[in-house]
């Protein structure tokens, strides 16, 4: 305030002075005087006097400068006065001769200088060069519309042009969109369009023919490099134009390229070694990549599509056959309808397939390319091989020679005819067999595996499981460890069991039968005999036709069967009705025998009652004693009491009490006789006694008479 009150008062001082005097000083020292000499004196130890400051534009709208009037122009910050026909720099008494102004325009007096903003050294008629504090979203140069919106903006990493969103608005001078024309169209004629962007696509047109091609001196389109450095031609970063003929191009160059007469394009690093390396409405783009075939494609780096409709995408991917696919890194369908995807995938049979990749397995070894060679082979995974008719490979290192085989898993092979081989490195070698799991082989014609480390070696032959082998033909072998390698059928299931006998059949644990028709079931039975059969446990039977079953065996192997036409059931109670016998052979029901039954020898068996004739014999009673012993106890005292019965009748010992009893009886029976005998000659000798008393007295009544 009190500057403003000073500035006032110096002011009011001025004018005061200029009434009486032709000097006016201003100045903050109130003891300092005017130059006589000079109409205006401004003095101050510690300021200056500022002259009027305006920008360019607003200097060169002054309309009739008078003569000497001084300006400091903010936009050249220099000082600049009117000498009465132009501005001159006041420090360096040059004529402003770099700006004009008329008819409302502003412009470069000088039509051969370029415009820098921002740049000192500006490459062309107008560069604009951002700052160092310029942001990435900040505009360096952009156009507005009178609504304010951005029509074209220039960013520090790119370019914005925004057309207006309306399909049925064309770009031109008068309506929204974005649109390129004619350099100079003749007078009266259409103007000729060379870049329209609508919302709906972009189009490039570019004049035909191969002399026009887009450079800094030619027709056609390119763009080039930001900021060549000078004296080296600019970098072509798009360079498009068109030629009628089939042009050589080598050694190659980055362009795009059309040509209309076959309808195709080529772009990227283009390379055209003869008039046939493009194809008909084909397209090439990449590194050197080539569409040979008509309507091709071929995309990557040297990629090349040799085939009618075939393509190739990827390093080094060739399309040989007509309709081929070769998708990936040098990957080869060389065949008619071929198809190879993936790192040196190979599909070179008719109509083949190879999916996936060359690589290395889990050791660190390399693994070959997948191969599809047959025709219509199928090879799918890393290193897998399809090489006849018809194959499928599927995996790791498959492999599926035969004539519509299938190999899967990893390592598998299938190499014969309508072979499948599946898991990890099954075989299938044997025509129209089928191995499957880790280590399966199947090497007899229409032999059949399952399981890990099975194998079945003959016609027909199946085996499944744990390292089984069926080694005989139609065999079958099943379980863990088991070997069936008798022919003709032979069985062996269940663990370590081996069926070596034609037709034999070993079912169990550590079963054997090795004799033809033999059968062994149970555990550690052993039939070889023809026609045998062991079951149980721990018995074998050798002879033919012979019948062995073993229940409890303390002694392994001590029960062997040698006789022909023998069965023995060794070890244990035998029932027939029940299910808990208590007797080597318990039958809970009736029984029938038609022969004869014999009682054996052995420590058990009772002595025979042959002994009653014996002298020592002690048992014998008189026929009063056996009276008197029934009439005690109810039975005859060589026979058990029923009371002492208590697990059933015992028949063997009934049998022999019965038969003691009767030759008991018998001897009574034989000294009655001889009692009875002893009586008849007493009553004989009585009888006669009696005749000859009879007569006697008949002879003395006689001799009475007379």
């Amino acid at each position: 305030m009190r500057n403003i009150f000073t500035f006032i008062f110096v002011l009011f001082l001025s004018c005061n002075l200029a009434s009486f005097s032709q000097n006016i000083a201003i100045t903050d020292n109130d003891l300092y005087s005017a130059d006589s000499k000079a109409m205006l004196d401004v003095n101050s130890a510690t300021k200056g006097m500022l002259i009027p400051r305006v920008t360019t534009i607003a200097r060169l709208a002054i309309a009739t400068p008078p003569t000497s009037l001084l300006v400091f122009d903010t936009s050249l910050n220099q000082f600049m006065y009117y000498n009465g026909a132009t501005w001159v720099n006041l420090v360096t008494s040059e004529t402003d001769t770099l700006w004009s102004a008329g008819l409302g325009n502003i412009y470069l007096s000088n039509t051969l200088l370029n415009l820098g903003v921002g740049s000192t050294d500006p490459k062309g008629k107008l560069e604009v060069k951002a700052d160092i504090l310029n942001g990435l979203n900040e505009p360096i140069f952009d156009v507005v519309n009178s609504n304010g919106d951005t029509i074209f903006a220039v960013y520090p990493n790119g370019v914005r042009i925004n057309v207006y969103d309306d399909t049925l608005t064309r770009a031109s001078s008068t309506k929204g969109g974005f649109a390129v024309g004619g350099f100079s169209p003749s007078r009266g004629a259409s103007d000729k369009e060379y870049l329209r962007v609508t919302p709906d696509s972009v189009r490039i047109y570019i004049e035909e023919g191969n002399l026009n091609r887009a450079s800094s001196t030619k027709g056609g389109f390119a763009v080039g490099g930001f900021s060549p450095s000078r004296g080296f031609v600019p970098t072509d970063y798009f360079n498009v134009y068109g030629s009628n003929d089939a042009t050589i191009i080598d050694p190659s160059e980055s362009r795009i390229l059309w040509y209309p007469l076959k309808e195709a394009l080529l772009s990227g690093r283009v390379l055209v070694e003869s008039p046939d390396s493009v194809g008909t409405n084909s397209m090439a783009t990449g590194f050197e990549s080539k569409a040979i075939g008509n309507y091709s494609q071929a995309f990557g780096y040297q990629t090349r599509a040799f085939g009618l409709n075939s393509t190739a995408i990827g390093y080094l991917a060739n399309a040989i056959g007509d309709n081929s696919y070769a998708l990936g890194n040098q990957s080869l369908a060389s065949d008619t309808a071929s198809y190879a995807i993936g790192t040196e995938a190979h599909a070179t049979g008719l109509r083949s397939f190879a999916i996936g990749s060359r690589g290395i397995d889990v050791y660190g070894f390399p693994i070959g390319s997948t191969t599809a060679s047959g025709d219509y082979s199928y090879a799918f995974g890393m290193g897998s091989i399809a090489s006849a008719q018809g194959a499928f490979s599927i995996g790791t290192k498959t492999t599926a020679s035969g004539t519509y085989s299938t190999a899967i898993g990893n390592k598998s092979t299938a190499s014969n005819q309508n072979t499948i081989a599946i898991g990890y490195n099954a075989v299938a070698s044997g025509s129209s067999s089928i191995a499957i799991g880790a280590d399966a082989v199947a090497s007899g014609q229409s032999s059949l595996v399952f399981g890990n480390g099975c194998t079945s070696t003959e016609y027909c032959a199946f085996s499944s499981g744990n390292w089984c082998r069926a080694e005989g033909s139609g065999s079958v072998a099943m379980g863990s460890n088991t070997v069936a390698s008798g022919h003709n059928g032979s069985i062996s299931l269940g663990y370590l069991t081996t069926a070596s006998g034609g037709s034999s059949v070993a079912m169990g644990s550590t079963t054997t039968a090795s004799g033809m028709n033999s059968t062994a079931i149970g555990g550690y039975t052993v039939a070889s005999g023809y026609g045998s059969t062991a079951l149980g446990s721990d018995i074998i039977v050798q002879g033919s036709r012979s019948f062995g079953i073993g229940l409890n065996n303390p002694f392994p192997s001590s029960w062997t069967i040698t006789q022909d036409n023998t069965m023995s059931i060794m070890g244990g109670n035998v029932g027939i009705g029940t299910v808990s016998p208590d007797k080597l052979l318990h039958v809970a029901g009736d029984a029938r025998v038609e022969g004869d039954i014999y009682y054996g020898v052995g420590i058990n068996t009772y002595s025979k009652p042959d002994f009653v004739f014996n002298p020592n014999y002690t048992k014998k009673f008189t026929i009063s004693e056996v009276e008197e012993f029934i009439v005690k106890n109810n039975h005859l005292p060589w026979v058990t009491s029923a009371k002492n019965e208590k697990d059933g009748v015992n028949l063997t010992r009934m049998s022999f009490e019965t038969l003691e009893s009767v030759e008991n009886i018998q001897m009574q029976i034989i000294e009655l006789k001889n009692a009875n005998e002893d009586l008849k000659n007493i009553i004989v000798d009585q009888n006669n006694l009696l005749r000859q008393m009879k007569k006697e007295i008949d002879d003395l009544q006689k001799s009475k008479k007379e």
